[in-house]
């Protein structure tokens, strides 16, 4: 019998619901239950031709596109199969066996996942009873020789967010860590880090179409960062290194 790595045998296995899902009140994702906007659907329509689907996605227009409404290079920015393939790629380039993710806990188990497939290990900093994020006890954490920090904000599962200024002392303080700001749900919130990429080399910043745009079977994620940080991502990115991952949805003709 061929055994897998140990890192992967000891997964734990998550059982979402898979089938079944359509025409119901939809709360275990954070799908949007309205769906998206006829325009998406009618621009969809008109682009989706046999040639059109029949050929491999090409990423560089719509990369343009995407950094100037992001108000970034285009490369600083990488396009990515959902914020789970922006995580898996980070762990892929920055996590050798051993090394220490942190995360505020609970938060998005996805984090976790690819980090333990590479090996790694994890420290949970733990809310306190008003669902407050202890920076001081994130800070002292991550100067034990993290790795990367994951920050969902707002975070999921508890709709809480972290303030600027506690991001601002963690990456000053995490300068030698790639700190992740997963800005998923920045829409329902209104305040984001992206213009701090190039103030911090060591941020990365992702932003999703799922949550507010209604479209999570069409998903691309934004990943943005210094060119020096997407610099070293880029060759394990689907949009970075080769033509042949296949997402939904190929952004320019959507967006131009």
């Amino acid at each position: 019998m061929v055994r897998p790595r140990k890192a992967v045998a000891r997964l734990k296995k998550y059982r979402p619901p898979l089938e079944g899902r359509g025409g119901k009140m939809r709360l275990d994702f954070n799908e949007n239950t309205v769906g998206c906007s006829p325009v998406v659907v009618r621009a969809l329509r008109r682009v989706l031709t046999s040639d059109w689907l029949a050929r491999y996605p090409e990423y560089e227009e719509g990369r343009k596109i995407l950094a100037k409404y992001f108000g970034v290079e285009p490369k600083e920015m990488l396009l990515t199969n959902g914020t789970d393939d922006a995580i898996k790629m980070i762990c892929d380039t920055f996590v050798d066996p051993g090394d220490v993710l942190v995360v505020p806990a609970p938060t998005f188990p996805v984090y976790q996942f690819f980090h333990e497939i590479a090996g790694g290990r994890l420290v949970g900093v733990r809310y306190d009873e008003d669902f407050r994020l202890p920076i001081e006890k994130m800070v002292a954490a991550v100067k034990k020789r993290a790795r990367w920090v994951a920050l969902a904000n707002p975070n999921n599962p508890t709709g809480t967010t972290v303030s600027k200024k506690d991001v601002a002392t963690l990456l000053r303080a995490a300068a030698g860590t790639v700190v992740l700001v997963d800005e998923a749900y920045f829409e329902f919130c209104g305040e984001t880090v992206l213009p701090w990429v190039r103030k911090f080399p060591n941020l990365v910043v992702t932003r999703t179409f799922s949550p507010r745009h209604s479209k999570p079977s069409s998903t691309r994620v934004t990943s943005a960062g210094t060119s020096k940080r997407c610099g070293p991502i880029a060759p394990s990115s689907a949009g970075g290194s080769t033509p042949w991952a296949s997402p939904m949805c190929r952004v320019p003709p959507i967006l131009s």
